[in-house]
């Protein structure tokens, strides 16, 4: 598949995540939003785009999904999942790479006006895969990702999403940016 190398980058990704903890407990913690309703669980589904900066490879074919049960206003843990796809065509024929990755972790959200900011924070595994010229190659990487996202309200129960995180494996650097639909209840 395609060769990842790492850098020191991942050094600064732990202290970024440990900043985006201690800003998301400051302004989670003090005061929750007063006109925020209960929410006990919601669902997200949508598009999602991946950029390796390791690599400079975009995988513009993507869908993400996660549920979070909400353990108060501000607090709920969530699980994510995604995939991401891309096919290079080359001569002798196409190489096809593909990434999947399932991960849990925790999520900060506040609401502001009618709108609900959050941050979240999940760890999981990574598996690449890629096919050229009848062969193929896998490897599955531990790796964690932060993201910042944004909902709002459109009509009853629904809600769109707008993300963006950052992925940070042994061997790479991803980032990825979602968009989609949220059923809340």
């Amino acid at each position: 598949m395609v060769s990842l190398k790492a850098d020191s980058t991942y050094d600064m990704f732990g202290c970024a995540l440990r900043l985006a903890v201690v800003f998301a407990l400051c302004v989670g913690l003090p005061r929750t939003a007063a006109a925020q309703t209960t929410r006990t669980w919601d669902l997200f589904g949508g598009y999602a785009y991946l950029h390796d900066s390791t690599q400079d490879l975009s995988l513009p074919a993507g869908w993400s999904a996660s549920t979070s049960r909400h353990l108060n206003r501000w607090l709920s843990v969530v699980v994510d999942a995604g995939g991401h796809y891309r096919t290079l065509p080359l001569v002798g024929g196409d190489v096809s790479l593909s990434l999947h990755s399932v991960m849990a972790g925790g999520r900060v959200s506040l609401a502001v006006g009618n709108f609900v900011e959050f941050v979240q924070i999940v760890f999981g595994p990574v598996r690449s895969r890629g096919t050229a010229f009848g062969l193929t190659s896998s490897d599955t990487h531990f790796g964690g990702q932060g993201g910042i996202g944004l909902d709002v309200p459109l009509k009853g129960k629904l809600a769109a999403r707008v993300e963006f995180d950052m992925r940070v494996l042994r061997t790479a650097h991803e980032f990825r940016s979602t968009v989609g639909l949220v059923y809340v209840r």
